[in-house]
């Protein structure tokens, strides 16, 4: 069965781009803000979920706080992407505690963002084995 990708973003051309660049790899649920992200997470427990950090409604940080306080989202892997990337941003990546997470620059390019994501999921699949767990 192919993983679940969650793609957040108030762009809906760039969600599209998303969509093209990982539909046949995954299986792609859009989220057009920080509150539907939340919404849909709940409803699809994503694999991996990729988000702008700067969104109507709840941004993304906060969406994903909210969802790393949920032991169901234990291990999710995280992309948080942005144009401009600050000090706080950094800061703010960091806090989840049980959601694997990284940042990538827009504009990204599709190698970029494949290779780590690619890394995330090598490093939960390699935890995972080493705990025993499934």
């Amino acid at each position: 069965m192919p993983k679940k990708i969650l793609i957040a973003d108030d762009d809906i051309n760039l969600r599209g781009a998303y969509k093209i660049l990982f539909s046949s790899e995954y299986d792609v649920v859009e989220a057009s803000n920080g509150r539907e992200l939340v919404e849909k997470a709940f409803e699809v427990k994503p694999d991996i979920i990729i988000t702008d950090i700067v969104m109507p409604a709840l941004s993304g940080y906060r969406a994903i706080q909210k969802l790393d306080r949920d032991k169901k989202f234990k291990n999710t892997v995280v992309v948080f992407n942005s144009g401009n990337i600050t000090d706080q941003d950094i800061y703010e990546m960091h806090k989840p505690k049980n959601m694997h997470s990284v940042f990538i620059d827009k504009p990204f390019n599709k190698k970029d963002l494949s290779k780590k994501i690619e890394y995330l999921i090598n490093k939960l699949e390699k935890s995972r084995e080493g705990s025993g767990q499934d």
